[in-house]
């Protein structure tokens, strides 16, 4: 998913992100517009539901895989 399908709410940048807030990484952290996403995390995780539905994926059953 590239930055322009999916906008943070706000760029925090490393190290400076609150509490609770969502910590998908964008970008390279070497570089200098790297940033977390900074929405609110579901509860009990370190990602928004967004982050949290591309992080935590069922795995594939075994026939389907092939």
């Amino acid at each position: 998913m590239s930055k322009k399908e999916y906008r943070p709410i706000s760029s925090f940048r490393a190290g400076h992100s609150p509490f609770r807030t969502c910590q998908w990484p964008f970008g390279d952290p070497g570089d200098a517009d790297f940033h977390f996403c900074g929405k609110q995390c579901q509860e009990a995780m370190s990602y928004c539901p967004e982050h949290v539905s591309q992080a935590y994926r069922q795995p594939e059953s075994k026939k389907a895989a092939a």
